[in-house]
């Protein structure tokens, strides 16, 4: 058991909403992984976290995540949720390789719910806070070693100590993992899903001895990684698909990717109530990309995608804590760029529609033109297309903002907060496409001079021209959004540690520009709004044995940003403003010390989501998904967890997670992959310096599909029974 624990249960302090405050005492729906828990479970990276949280879920085979039903977009210029490090936002488009490894981690935190008050723009579904651990004034040291079947290797080691006495310290932190994967590639004949990964992290503290009311935390670290591309199809056509793993694709699906992330934090006690805070950061991410478009043995489609993300950010914070108010004023700079450059030899599919139209212009009529259209379609089902391009764009963000809360009595808070936010969006891009095979031969059709022959060249030079509109020059373009994000709460703690809170507050994602590949256009949007609801209750019961946090929301959508299609290719797409939707749910925490040799803990979500009006949009062809549940929602999520100390030095961990079915398309409604339910255990032998500990996920080898695809059988498979052993030192 932990020392930082009281009545038995551990004492958590939330730090992501910039102050630190009790779970009583928060109002916002948070769940929080302690370094005893990620211990306890063997949690290994973020996504273990996730899959285990109330009203949390992966997509895509972990390339991103929803909170509340709502998707994070981490491939968008502007997520709806965003993971912090160390206070530094990781650059959305590298979620999925970015550097969540959980070793040497002091806490994550995921807080549901809008965030826009003190987060900001990207924080509109919510936020994950990851903190790791801090240099202290003593000598520590530890090491770890895992080997797991099927094959994974980590090797970590994690220490430090004073460099000058009682001012001076750092920490180091350092781990190697080698996984051969699950899925084998026959046709190259090696493993789709390997991962072969560096982490290193070097943190320095200051505390002069001459200025104890000052302290400065200086962070480096680098995330080095070969992982597979943001997710692994297997094919589901071959027998027993679950254990016999293949994929077929002739190229490779990787990722290449190193992120660099520097932060200096710095704060300063100005008096007893007053205190000043500073955040500087700036993280540089640069990915390559491979995939295979069309994943067969076939040497057709392929791509590259070659991403440079750097952000930067400066955020000073005023804090004041008198014992009837309290609160921080601050304020944010950031500025964000990608340099996008794309390679992709491609396929579009012949528009059958835009054809017949151009024949009709020609003076054919509607059954001939559609006859010629067909026939053409059928020898040139694909257009292949040799597409490049290089885009640029970048935001910068300034914003106010303030938290503060107020005692009205003696048991009742006010809590009030805003922020101003303003950003510019800039964008250009140049793309280059060429035709890249072989048009049907006229003379197939008819003699030249013949009716079929000019028909043929007529419909090969619109295709030529199709495929040459689609390249262009986009010069640079800036729009400028601003919002105002009132939030305002009431708290009425009726007993010691117990309370209930109201609250209600604004959020927005901005607006920005969207590139429409087919017409090479670059076509602006608007900023999305929320208005959120929520109803927060926080108890001890059974002599404070037992604690219980349940949050209760509604929350209206509107202005939501869509994708419409505007009929000339599949490619003919760009996002528009035509959406509103709401979602209303409710998480339920509770964790209870029973005894020296029991404890448990265990997490209940239930989830609406639903698109309620789909606006006309002129030329467009939006769909209407009125009704429709949004992807990768599920209406309940569950978990529940044991620790059992039978015997000295001996502990025993089993946890269960479910996740409900979920849509996986909201273009085909009975697109769903099935609920799941996996079990995991740890059985471990803890001595003073030293433990070995036996694990096993997904117990009962449950094979589950996280996405299928309909048109061939491709699917994204969860993870195997895996099966390992560990063992720790301390020194």
């Amino acid at each position: 058991m932990d020392q930082s624990q009281k009545d038995g249960l551990e004492i958590i302090k939330v730090q992501g909403e910039k102050r630190e405050r009790s779970l009583s005492e928060t109002t916002s729906s948070v769940a929080v992984t302690t370094a005893q828990k990620i211990d306890q479970e063997n949690l290994l990276d973020l996504s273990d976290i996730i899959t285990r949280t109330a009203n949390v879920s992966e997509t895509y085979g972990g390339s991103g995540f929803t909170i509340r039903g709502i998707s994070d977009e981490g491939s968008s210029a502007n997520p709806l949720a965003t993971v912090y490090v160390d206070g530094v936002a990781i650059p959305s488009q590298v979620n999925d390789a970015g550097p969540t490894d959980l070793w040497d981690i002091a806490q994550v935190e995921i807080l549901r719910g809008s965030q826009s008050t003190v987060q900001g723009k990207n924080s509109l579904a919510g936020a994950i806070i990851i903190s790791t651990q801090d240099p202290t004034m003593d000598w520590t040291w530890k090491t770890r070693a895992i080997w797991s079947d099927p094959n994974d290797r980590r090797l970590a080691f994690a220490g430090g100590g004073p460099i000058i006495d009682d001012e001076l310290a750092f920490r180091v932190a350092v781990e190697k993992r080698d996984f051969d994967g699950y899925t084998k590639n026959i046709t190259r004949n090696e493993m789709e899903d390997s991962v072969d990964s560096l982490v290193t992290r070097l943190k320095v503290l200051w505390n002069p001895a001459g200025l104890r009311d000052f302290t400065a935390k200086l962070n480096f670290m680098r995330d080095d990684r070969e992982d597979p591309y943001r997710f692994s199809y297997t094919r589901y056509d071959v027998e027993n698909y679950y254990d016999n793993r293949v994929a077929t694709s002739d190229h490779e699906n990787v990722t290449d990717i190193t992120t660099d992330i520097v932060s200096l934090d710095l704060s300063y006690e100005l008096s007893e109530h007053w205190s000043l805070a500073s955040v500087t950061s700036q993280s540089d991410s640069d990915s390559l990309r491979l995939y295979d478009i069309d994943l067969t043995e076939k040497d057709e489609r392929y791509g590259e995608m070659n991403h440079d993300y750097k952000n930067q950010s400066q955020e000073i914070r005023l804090s004041f804590d008198y014992p009837d108010f309290h609160g921080l004023f601050g304020g944010y700079w950031s500025n964000r760029e990608k340099d996008a450059m794309d390679n992709q030899l491609a396929g579009v599919a012949t528009p059958v529609t835009t054809i017949v139209d151009v024949l009709q212009n020609m003076g054919l009529d509607e059954t001939t033109a559609t006859q010629f259209a067909n026939s053409y379609s059928q020898e040139l089902p694909l257009i292949p297309v040799d597409y490049e391009s290089d885009v640029y764009d970048r935001s910068t963000n300034r914003a106010i903002f303030a938290d503060v809360e107020y005692a009205l009595a003696e048991n009742i808070a006010l809590i009030a907060g805003f922020r101003y936010d303003t950003e510019r969006y800039t964008y250009e891009s140049l793309t280059e496409t060429a035709f890249a095979g072989t048009l049907p031969d006229p003379t197939n059709y008819g003699e030249p001079g013949t009716a079929p022959h000019s028909i043929i060249s007529g419909i090969n030079q619109e295709v030529l021209n199709l495929v040459d509109r689609a390249g262009n020059s986009i010069p640079e373009s800036t729009r400028d959004f601003n919002a105002f994000l009132p939030k305002l709460a009431v708290r009425w703690d009726y007993d010691n540690n117990d309370s209930l809170a109201l609250t209600v507050q604004r959020a927005y994602r901005s607006g920005g520009s969207s590139y429409n590949i087919a017409r090479a256009e670059v076509f602006a949007y608007d900023p999305e709004f929320t208005t959120n609801y929520e109803l927060a209750w926080r108890s001890h019961l059974l002599d404070n044995s037992l604690f219980v946090s349940s949050n209760l929301y509604y929350i209206d959508w509107e202005d939501k940003q869509v994708s419409a299609n505007f009929g000339l290719n599949s490619f003919d797409s760009h996002t528009v403003n035509a959406g509103k939707a709401h979602l209303y749910g409710m998480e339920l925490e509770a964790r209870q010390y029973v005894n020296s040799y029991m404890d448990w803990y265990g997490s209940y979500s239930y989830s609406r989501t639903q698109y309620d009006q789909f606006e006309a949009i002129a030329g467009a062809q939006v769909r209407n998904f009125s009704g429709t549940e949004f992807i990768y929602a599920p209406k309940h999520t569950a978990a529940l967890g044991v620790n059992l100390y039978p015997a000295r030095d001996w502990t025993v961990n089993v946890n269960a997670n479910y996740r409900d079915s979920v849509l996986m398309s909201t273009r085909e409604t009975d697109s769903r992959v099935s609920s799941r339910t996996l079990f995991n255990a740890k059985i471990s032998y803890d001595k003073f310096d030293w433990s070995a500990y036996i694990f096993a996920n997904n117990i009962f080898d449950k094979g589950y599909i996280e996405y299928a695809r309909t048109d061939v059988p491709l699917a994204i498979f969860g993870a195997p029974r895996v099966i390992g052993v560990g063992f720790e030192a301390e020194f």
